[in-house]
């Protein structure tokens, strides 16, 4: 979360805390989680979009193992910023992302 700029925006208009609140919800619900970022491309040091594919292994509570994905694809648009000396994201907008047909 350190990487979250104060003033966060991201898709709906979701800003730091709710981010921060959303992603303990979603990985406290996982044994584990497998990220692996890859096709990064990046428009110098403001902007940077790359697709991250998700593994995660849903805890066997509470039928949680039946309704989580244990994989999923997702396309980020990053906007970057320094504040205090080091770079965090300013703004970020994701959307699952499906492998064309080969």
């Amino acid at each position: 979360m350190e990487r979250l700029s104060e003033g966060f925006q991201g898709v709906g208009g979701m800003r730091r805390a709710e981010a921060r609140a959303t992603l303990q919800r979603y990985f406290a619900a996982y044994q584990s989680v497998h990220l692996t970022v890859y096709d990064v491309q990046a428009e110098g040091r403001e902007r940077v979009r790359c697709r991250v594919d998700f593994a995660g292994h849903p805890r066997d509570v509470g039928g949680l193992a039946g309704l989580l994905p244990s994989s999923a694809i997702y396309r980020f648009d990053l906007e970057l910023a320094t504040e205090a000396a080091r770079l965090v994201v300013v703004r970020a907008s994701w959307e699952p992302w499906t492998p064309p047909d080969s």
